[in-house]
């Protein structure tokens, strides 16, 4: 699959988890949670979704609890929407970009 065709799938699922997400019902999924970013495997068999939240790491990791029980349902959400040979199997992980910036920017302040 080229670079393009890989790149445009993982926008799609990207979005559809976005709307997917509102729409489970578990006590542990609450707050802002925002989808950040899609890696997508080459073969499609894989699929990496990291996820952020207002609430910090342990709420992060809560959420993260409750959006692999409710795995099934997002597979077959995002089976129904997109067309695809095969479904991959997904992966929520929390996205630790925020935290790797800011201690960059703590290195950057001490040089300076």
């Amino acid at each position: 699959m080229g670079s393009f065709r890989l790149a445009r799938t993982e926008e799609d699922i990207k979005r559809e988890i976005t709307q997917i997400i509102p729409t489970l019902k578990d006590y542990r999924i609450d707050g802002i949670i925002t989808v950040v970013k899609v890696e997508l495997s080459s073969d499609l068999s894989y699929c990496k979704v990291y996820i952020s939240c207002l609430g910090g790491s342990s709420s992060t990791k809560k959420i993260i609890e409750g959006l692999e029980s409710g795995c099934g349902y997002i597979k077959k959400e995002i089976s129904l929407r997109i067309k695809m040979k095969k479904m991959p199997i997904f992966t929520f992980l929390e996205d630790k970009s925020l935290e790797y910036a800011s201690k960059i920017n703590k290195i950057i302040d001490k040089l300076v």
